[in-house]
């Protein structure tokens, strides 16, 4: 078992003690050597249960190996998902499968990984005939490029200082503001529409733009208008601390 793919099932929570004594079996086998790798190497982990990870730490430590403790910081466990990828451990499916469980072991709150999620379900109703309400369809057809790309994102969103709800967001067609929808009740439309068979009916709320109030408009889903947003943001963070800069009295 490679260092990696045991770190990375210790940060999902799925590593076991048996996978510890494999690793150091393993680590062995490929020429490592370390006091403690030895002894981790003969434990018997049905029996020696507490000794497993006490020397599994030591090993780590002799090693020079860091997120050797099961960490609870996600964006640490994606940066280990990152690296058993960019090593030929994981696939493409493979990527978007475990940041999407990271989604989830955030109780479904963490932004940042929530587009890993909406690929996911997107690549679910492939052929379904309702493609299109998660993840741009078009995007799909290379999943490496889309990878690369998501992930480059990912890296950028984590520098940036993004609103909670950003994910929320829409950007116009017309104005190009990027920000929250404002909506419009369209009960009595959908009421003449629905005597009106050859029009299609619409949603009762149909959201539009907060700046120009245009109804054509892209979702965060659309890794372009994420990557604009936070181009944008970038900007206007670096903007407001040359700002504070020049306003500090000068010595």
């Amino acid at each position: 078992m490679k260092t990696d793919t045991l770190l990375l099932n210790r940060a999902l929570g799925t590593g076991s003690r048996e996978q510890c004594v494999e690793w150091a079996v393993d680590q062995m086998v490929a020429g490592a050597d370390t006091p403690s790798l030895r002894i981790l190497a003969g434990l018997n982990p049905q029996v020696e249960l507490d000794e497993v990870e006490e020397f599994f730490q030591k090993a780590a430590g002799e090693m020079g190996i860091q997120d050797a403790m099961p960490s609870r910081d996600l964006r640490r466990a994606a940066d280990i998902i990152w690296r058993c990828y960019s090593d030929g451990e994981l696939t493409e499916d493979g990527v978007i499968d475990l940041m999407a469980r990271l989604y989830g072991k955030s109780d479904y709150q963490d932004a940042l990984f929530r587009i890993w999620f909406d690929i996911q379900e997107e690549l679910a109703m492939l052929g379904s005939g309702y493609e299109g309400c998660f993840y741009p369809p078009s995007a799909l057809k290379d999943l490496k490029a889309l990878v690369q790309r998501e992930w480059q994102l990912f890296r950028l969103a984590t520098t940036a200082n993004l609103p909670k709800d950003y994910m929320q967001f829409i950007r116009c067609q017309r104005c190009g503001h990027i920000g929250k929808a404002t909506f419009t009740c369209r009960g009595f439309t959908n009421r003449v529409r629905s005597v009106l068979p050859w029009l299609k009916p619409r949603p009762p709320l149909w959201p539009r733009c907060s700046a120009c109030g245009n109804y054509d408009y892209r979702s965060m889903s659309d890794p372009d208008v994420r990557e604009e947003f936070m181009r944008k943001q970038e900007a206007n963070q670096t903007l407001e601390v040359t700002a504070r800069k020049l306003a500090e009295p000068q010595g």
